[in-house]
């Protein structure tokens, strides 16, 4: 049956989905087919919007409008203002595009094949282009054989994990990790990613196909790979799908994809019904033929929407996470905090099939006494294991905090990874007081060495000069009070 383009947006509608309100405007305006009546909506909007008052993911839709319509087309109120902002972005785009330039060459040096994607891939198909698509961060994918040697690299050249991950934890993760985001000083900004999409699972080799189906271009400098118009449609749209609309270049990125006429709608179907992303395919799909009068094939079309209903589970989970965040009531709150913390599971699950890592949550302890010599506070501190220790009791003490915050610990044997201590703080006043008891890796019981305890930020800090940014992410100094090892014979 034929897609109904006048349904409510009611749950569970597609519509329900959909960008709303301004960003809708926006997105019409950029890649609505008629482009008469985008331009009209352009000019409606400037009228009636503060270009200063609104928000970030608008700011940058706003930069996709304007390049479509440049002045000496349409005319447009506070068009000097938004050329501004639109100088602005495009600044920050190519100070984080030069960023990432001496990593890609550094990987390319070692004979790692990239391929980019997202917002990249489009800069790389059309550096001219960059006014028309903020590119803040820069999306890379390397072939699974070589994911542990690309971070090495990048990180052996300064580039840190946004979560405040040492080097020696992330390559214990590598077989497990998705992607991540990795920070190199104010600009630098790339995601490197072993998988294309959160969908695939830890061992999941389909990414061999987009490979296969990808062109070389070249890019600050370098050959890379860019995705065919099929696959950077469907990446668009598993990725888009889960970020309810914080922001929404992507859609426009798809609107362009489909427009282009380059679309293999069989392949596009039969990859998103593989990787459970119908409901997803659905929610896009249905707008840009309602709203963006998209040219998509008819029966495609009626495929898509049909599949995109069953199972009804996936249909929500869906629903939930695409919904315009800042849209939600509180079922929808309900809603997408289950989908996600579903999704976050299942991942979870993956990391600890695929990958023999230790991650311990410290618990609080009650101190019935002070010490008369309090030992000092530091970020890092050496703990000597005796041979043939299995287990270790320790108690750490963290100084007063007022934010509610994580403290991380990493116990580490120099490049080696063995354990990870969290604890979530309440900003409690007073010293926290904290106890764990973790195992000591079998490879690691024949034989004492010297391991260290070190404390971690729980964010990478982009401005480490903002006060109230350290207090909640930077690496909290920490006392050890008592450690204890458990022996093959007997307890020390």
């Amino acid at each position: 049956m034929p897609y109904k383009t006048d349904q409510k947006r009611s749950f569970p509608n597609y519509s329900w989905a959909w960008p709303r309100g301004s960003v809708e405007d926006l997105i019409r305006a950029a890649a609505w087919a008629d482009g008469a009546k985008a331009a009209a909506l352009f000019q409606s909007w400037m009228k009636n919007h503060d270009i200063d008052a609104v928000t970030h993911a608008e700011h940058r839709l706003l930069v996709s409008v304007a390049s479509r319509f440049p002045e000496q087309q349409v005319p447009v109120d506070h068009r000097p203002r938004l050329m501004g902002l639109q100088r602005m972005l495009w600044s920050k785009s190519r100070f984080s595009l030069k960023a990432a330039e001496p990593a890609l060459k550094k990987l390319r040096n070692a004979g790692i094949d990239v391929l980019v994607f997202k917002g990249a891939a489009r800069s790389a198909m059309n550096m001219a282009d960059l006014k028309g698509r903020i590119a803040h961060d820069v999306d890379i994918l390397v072939r699974h054989s070589d994911f542990k040697t690309a971070l090495r690299l990048l990180m052996d050249d300064n580039w840190r994990a946004s979560n405040g991950r040492s080097a020696a934890y992330c390559q214990a993760a590598a077989a497990a990790i998705r992607g991540i985001n990795l920070f190199r000083g104010e600009f630098g900004d790339i995601d490197l990613h072993q998988r294309l999409l959160h969908q695939y699972t830890v061992l999941d080799d389909s990414e061999e196909d987009v490979w296969g189906r990808a062109q070389s271009v070249s890019f600050l400098g370098c050959d890379v790979y860019v995705a065919s118009p099929t696959d950077q449609l469907i990446i668009a749209i598993a990725h888009g799908g889960l970020d309810g609309h914080s922001h929404s270049d992507w859609m426009v990125d798809c609107a362009h994809l489909v427009a282009d006429n380059d679309i293999d709608w069989d392949l596009f179907v039969s990859t998103c019904k593989r990787l459970g992303i119908m409901a997803h395919a659905a929610i896009v799909l249905s707008f840009m033929v309602s709203r963006l009068d998209a040219d998509i094939p008819q029966r495609i079309l009626d495929l898509v929407v049909t599949s995109g209903r069953r199972p009804f589970l996936s249909l929500c989970s869906a629903l939930f996470q695409a919904h315009p965040k800042h849209e939600h009531n509180l079922f929808g709150l309900g809603g997408r905090t289950l989908a996600k913390q579903a999704r976050l599971y299942k991942a979870r699950r993956q990391v600890r099939r695929a990958t023999d890592l230790q991650t311990i949550v410290l618990r609080p302890l009650r101190r019935t006494k002070g010490l008369k010599d309090a030992p000092p506070r530091m970020l890092l501190h050496d703990i000597d294991v005796p041979a043939g220790a299995r287990s270790m009791s320790i108690v750490v003490e963290f100084e007063a905090c007022p934010a509610k915050r994580r403290f991380m610990l990493e116990l580490n044997e120099g490049s080696v990874h063995l354990a990870s201590l969290t604890y979530r703080h309440s900003g409690a006043k007073g010293p926290v007081t904290l106890h764990a008891n973790l195992d000591i890796p079998v490879r690691m019981n024949g034989k004492g060495f010297s391991a260290t305890m070190e404390s971690r930020p729980s964010q990478y800090l982009k401005h480490p000069g903002d006060a109230d940014e350290v207090l909640r992410y930077n690496a909290m100094p920490f006392a050890i009070l008592d450690v204890t090892f458990t022996l093959a014979d007997g307890v020390s």
